[in-house]
């Protein structure tokens, strides 16, 4: 940078010195000029006064004023002349030519013209003699003299608008090269910073596209570990779920599971948005599903505590660890008991709004979030135990909602407006609640700039002893009877295995209880091939995949118990495993569901690759562990049942 204003400084210099040593040439070609005109107007004044002398003699009328007019005039063309003759170096060659060239005429005649004049002044001179000094001073004039004087005269006025003419040009010239300097100048020192630029510019730009498809990517990942909308409808008679990122992802989960024959729903919300949050996001749904496993069913409370504790841990923010965040995760869990018609709650941070009648209520959580270093290890969560009636209805809200800024005083949403909300909507079917509870977000917001990931569920419970609640579009139940005998005609031979190149006969673990689960994840995904190739309206494929869901849900949490139970060294990536095949399952049950046809093939080339990939792969390594344990125990089911002791691995059942 220096460099180039160095540069353009001398040019601007240099430029400037040229102009101002042409403009003083001009000048003094001004003068000269002006001066040789002087000596014109002189030299006729001095003829003037000469023949008035020569008229009237020196007595003569006015002949003392004359004489002294005479004598100023004949002064003032001597030191012209000596001032043109003096700085002949500022005179051009033809000047100088005409005033000491080789005939000199000006030099010798102005010279001559100046001694006669100085005569006819003198206060002694006779009359005859004045007469005389007149008579050759005029013969001086009728000469040559004039003619001599008049091309000087002449030939100053051409020097001068010479001079100007080449002041102009160079006045022209910098004005057209300046800018050219200027630019090469620039060009030649910015050309490289603006190439480099272009390619930063291009290089951000695509890095920018691998974040974006990266956050696209992670968007969906995101998506694929959240319960599709439409399984919690055979939960309740009618829901909603509004689930609205402020970013491409965000920090806010619910979470569905079967627990002891009722229903877990979960909804939380954890510290930031954007990418953080998702980040976030994982570890408390990893937290979630361990606790889930550890916790016994129905203790929502318990669950919360020992969900905080191991966030606490994954995150190096319990007793005694360094980590530097404070992060976590505020959340409601809602248990549904439907053999006892009672709902149990249980909230960090984290409220549950009852609306009955037109009347809301807030079931308030405890204060503590989870995760968090300032909550202690050992927390105790409360369970807030609802008898459930009719007409009651629930809703889980995050921060989000309640925390956006609005309104003409810019306050924000808060709870209360929230209540008095769906208090309103109290005669509103579930279904319809969501756009309207959106809408009055978006009206209240108005211009302010959305602060933090928007989720709201809504739902009431069915009180009618667990029944699935089937959907109107779904096909009649002795239609699917019908389709369902004839398929499993045809898929016998499908259902031993031989999809696969399997026989469900032959253990792949040598554990009967996991072989067991393995044959029956055989006969489903065989009766779901030929349902794929058969079913004309899906109906019969979606209570498949129900089934399939329900039941892989059901094997892993039994596999997982096993591997916990004995230590099994690679538990966790196989529980990750196990995660993102739920996830993958479910995307497809929500493509399905939503009349995507065109994946059905997908979905079948993917469970025949899952089931020889995963069962041949990653538990062949679980079922070399277990082969290698002196005793193998099966821990406590699904159902609650207590641990008893099982044969050796390598041993027939019932040795």
């Amino acid at each position: 940078m220096s460099v180039f204003f160095a540069v353009l400084a001398c040019f601007i210099l240099v430029t400037n010195l040229i102009m101002v040593v042409m403009l003083l040439k001009a000048r003094d070609f001004d003068r000269t000029e002006s001066l040789g005109a002087e000596q014109h107007v002189l030299t006729q004044r001095i003829l003037l006064l000469s023949q008035h002398l020569a008229a009237h003699g020196r007595d003569g009328p006015d002949g003392t004023l004359i004489r002294k007019q005479l004598s100023a005039a004949l002064g003032g063309l001597i030191r012209n002349h000596e001032t043109l003759t003096g700085e002949s170096a500022a005179l051009s060659e033809d000047l100088r030519t005409l005033y000491f060239g080789p005939r000199a005429f000006v030099d010798r005649n102005l010279r001559q013209f100046m001694d006669q004049g100085r005569a006819l002044a003198r206060d002694d001179l006779p009359e005859d003699a004045l007469r005389q000094a007149a008579e050759r001073l005029q013969a001086t004039a009728r000469g040559t003299f004039m003619d001599d004087l008049g091309r000087v005269i002449q030939q100053y006025h051409e020097d001068s608008e010479g001079q100007m003419a080449a002041v102009g040009t160079v006045l022209v010239g910098v004005a057209v090269l300046f800018p050219a300097i200027l630019g090469f100048s620039i060009f030649g020192f910015f050309g490289p910073m603006i190439r480099d630029l272009k390619a930063e510019a291009t290089e951000r730009s695509e890095t920018l596209k691998v974040i974006s498809d990266s956050v696209s990517y992670a968007a969906r990942i995101q998506r694929s570990i959240l319960p599709h909308p439409d399984v919690l409808e055979d939960l309740f008679t009618d829901h909603f779920v509004l689930w609205e990122p402020r970013d491409l992802v965000g920090g806010d989960i619910y979470w569905h599971r079967a627990w002891s024959g009722g229903a877990l729903v979960i909804m939380g919300d954890c510290t930031g948005h954007g990418v953080p949050g998702a980040f976030m996001t994982l570890v408390s749904n990893g937290a979630l599903d361990e606790a889930y496993l550890e916790t016994p069913p129905g203790d929502v409370a318990a669950l919360l505590q020992r969900m905080h504790q191991l966030i606490q841990a994954s995150m190096r923010q319990d007793a005694g660890a360094t980590g530097e965040a404070d992060d976590g995760i505020e959340l409601g869990a809602c248990f549904l008991n439907r053999e006892r018609d009672i709902l149990t709650f249980a909230g960090a941070h984290f409220d549950l709004f009852l609306q009955q009648d037109g009347v809301v209520t807030a079931i308030k959580g405890d204060k503590r979030g989870l995760g968090f270093a300032s909550t202690p290890y050992d927390i105790r969560f409360r369970n807030h135990v609802v008898t459930l009636t009719d007409g009651m209805t629930f809703y889980m809200t995050t921060d989000g909602l309640v925390d956006q800024v609005g309104g003409d005083k810019r306050m924000s949403f808060g709870k209360s407006r929230f209540k008095a909300l769906i208090a309103t909507l109290a005669d509103v079917p579930l279904r319809d609640q969501k756009p309207l509870i959106r809408q009055a977000l978006l009206d209240y917001q108005d211009r302010e700039v959305r602060r933090d990931d928007v989720s709201v569920i809504g739902f009431k419970v069915r009180r009618d002893g667990g029944q699935p609640n089937r959907r109107a579009d779904k096909p009649d139940r002795r239609q699917t009877d019908r389709r369902s005998n004839m398929l499993d005609r045809r898929s016998n031979d499908r259902r031993n295995g031989t999809a696969v190149g399997l026989r469900a006969s032959t253990p792949v673990l040598d554990c009967r209880l996991i072989d067991e689960d393995h044959q029956k994840l055989y006969a489903l995904v065989g009766r779901m091939e030929v349902a794929l190739m058969v079913d004309k309206d899906d109906g019969l494929v979606l209570e498949i995949m129900e089934e399939l869901i329900a039941y892989t849900e059901w094997h892993f949490r039994h596999e997982e118990r096993l591997m916990q139970e004995h230590a099994f060294p690679y538990f966790e990536d196989h529980r990750i495993a196990h995660q993102i095949l739920i996830g993958q399952v479910l995307a497809f049950d929500r493509d399905i569901r939503e009349g995507q046809r065109d994946i059905r093939q997908d979905l079948i080339r993917f469970l025949l690759s899952w089931l020889e990939t995963h069962i041949l792969g990653e538990d062949k390594k679980l079922a070399d562990f277990f082969n290698g344990l002196d005793t193998f125990y099966d821990v406590t089911d699904a159902d609650g049942g207590n641990a008893e002791p099982r044969a050796e691995p390598g041993a027939e059942p019932g040795t």
